[in-house]
């Protein structure tokens, strides 16, 4: 599980990050990719209108899967 975690590392993989306009995280979440892309990671960073909850992630979960299926593969 290690190796593979090293061999995942977020320098190395692609990164999705996503925030709804009126999640409590937003600013969180903005600085975190901010800082990733400082240390050139390969994210994608969406803000999205809606707040923190279950709408929310069922919205968007398709989303998530495509992206770390072809991620992951």
């Amino acid at each position: 599980m290690i190796a593979f975690a090293r061999a995942r590392s977020p320098y190395r993989s692609p990164i999705w990050l996503d925030v709804g306009t009126k999640d409590p995280f937003r600013e969180a979440d903005t600085a975190l990719a901010r800082e990733l892309r400082a240390d050139h990671a390969r994210v994608t960073f969406h803000v999205w209108p809606g707040p923190h909850g279950s709408s929310y992630w069922h919205r968007h979960m398709a989303r998530y899967l495509r992206f770390y299926a072809e991620a992951c593969s």
